[in-house]
């Protein structure tokens, strides 16, 4: 996923599953593109990967399938990339501000999460 943003350089580029009902919603599912780390806004853009198995249900990781998340900016976060879950007060005050996106699973992230075989809900 790449983008324009407004926020200023050095801010960390976080995304999660939009929906409150989903076991994914608060987990972060952005990486840079470099790996381990978490992406940063560069000159008002930003780049990264997202992990769809973190953003995704089980019965959402099929071709087509339109997956509606909340991607934003922060800055001053301090959490480390492994610590995948965003605080209720980061998720709430980027929901008042941001309007959700949506992203397609694509085939091959519908064959790589099939062959991980049976998920079990991380909450």
């Amino acid at each position: 996923m790449k983008g324009t943003t407004k926020a200023p350089d050095g801010s960390k580029v976080l995304i999660s599953n939009y929906d409150e009902k989903s076991i994914q919603y608060r987990e972060n599912g952005s990486q840079s593109i470099s790996g381990k780390s978490l992406p940063k806004v560069n000159n008002k853009k930003f780049k990264c990967s997202v992990d769809s198995v973190v953003i995704c249900d089980a019965d959402q990781e099929k071709k087509g399938t339109k997956i509606k998340v909340l991607s934003f900016a922060i800055t001053n976060y301090h959490q480390k990339w492994d610590v995948s879950e965003i605080s209720n007060k980061n998720i709430n005050k980027a929901k008042k501000r941001i309007k959700p996106q949506y992203l397609t699973v694509s085939e091959s992230q519908e064959e790589y999460y099939n062959s991980l075989g049976p998920r079990t809900p991380r909450r």
